[in-house]
């Protein structure tokens, strides 16, 4: 996946910054993707993997500057960032459904259009996220 679609540097970023799963470019720009850091003292080590299975171990002073590639969205990312696009207009349905149910509104006040609505909206948001999904 790596080789054979570059992605281009996201920026620099302090080693006592990077996170597991973090993709770290070397000097030659290849991609080495972290599976472990651990801190001691103002030493980082960094355990990584590249796609050709290879491995290397690296130890840097916690304020060196580390040139970052993009980091693929993991599968847990993309659905906390779907149900995040449409969780407001659900809670907004269930408020209306709560405001109308303490009011005591009368059921062909409109609050069920209004419910529908909304959780029709957020089910529409959460289907058609922002890249080419749409």
């Amino acid at each position: 996946m790596f080789r054979t679609t570059p992605l281009p540097p996201a920026g620099l970023q302090r080693a006592n910054q990077i996170v597991t799963d973090d993709v770290v470019l070397d000097d030659d720009g290849q991609m080495w993707r972290v599976h472990s850091v651990h801190h001691e003292h103002d030493v980082v080590t960094l355990t990584m993997r590249n796609v050709l299975g290879e491995h290397a171990l690296r130890g840097m002073s916690a304020s060196t500057w580390v040139r970052m590639a993009a980091r693929p969205e993991t599968d847990r990312e993309r659905a906390a960032r779907v149900i995040g696009r449409g969780f407001p207009w659900l809670v907004a349905g269930c408020l209306v459904g709560l405001v109308a149910a303490i009011a005591q509104a009368p059921a062909a006040g409109g609050q069920w259009a209004a419910i529908v609505l909304l959780w029709l909206v957020g089910a529409v948001r959460m289907v058609t996220t922002p890249e080419q999904d749409r």
